[in-house]
């Protein structure tokens, strides 16, 4: 019995020990996962728009360290950050790739171990380390689940609207004139 609860707590403890270890489960710097867009701006002020493409927009930042963190939002949900850095010491021409491989060991240091990567891998996060050729070297964090959740929700949404009833040609005619944009034409 004394082995059963020993193993229990030993079990419940570590894996509270890899939750605390790694932040990364729960959003990137102060972020969290899933958020909207402006969850995030509040909790970045210096967070700006820099593209949207249909589902996605990539928000920047450039205050502190990294040189540069992009934060994307599939459905208005933060599922993705990237870290973007110009490394000390990199040659001043060509990809960084002596810097991304150091990344990499940094990054399997911190998150390499059996019980960390079960956890990542359970919650459906990624980590990638990328050399490009201006010197930049990039390391994405992806949430393969909280995208998932987002398009789960967009797709719903999407069926509920689809499932409204439409307005009549007179009635949206009034909310048109309403709107002034008989006076644009």
């Amino acid at each position: 019995m004394k082995k059963l609860k020993f193993g229990i707590v030993f079990f419940v403890s570590a894996c509270l020990m890899v939750q605390a270890q790694v932040s990364i489960l729960e959003g990137y710097g102060k972020t969290s996962w899933g958020q909207s867009v402006e969850d995030v701006k509040a909790l970045v002020p210096d967070l700006e728009s820099n593209s949207r493409r249909g589902s996605y927009s990539i928000h920047v930042s450039s205050a502190g360290v990294p040189d540069q963190t992009k934060y994307v939002f599939g459905y208005n949900q933060l599922s993705s950050a990237v870290a973007v850095f110009k490394l000390p010491g990199a040659h001043p021409s060509g990809a960084d790739t002596d810097g991304a491989d150091m990344l990499r060991e940094m990054i399997a240091e911190k998150y390499g171990s059996e019980e960390v990567a079960t956890a990542l891998k359970e919650a459906g996060i990624t980590i990638n380390v990328k050399a490009y050729d201006d010197g930049r070297v990039e390391v994405s964090y992806t949430n393969q689940t909280a995208f998932r959740k987002a398009t789960e929700a967009a797709g719903k949404a999407r069926q509920e609207a689809l499932a409204a009833p439409r307005k009549t040609p007179e009635a949206r005619r009034k909310d048109i004139t309403a709107a002034g944009i008989d006076d644009a034409l």
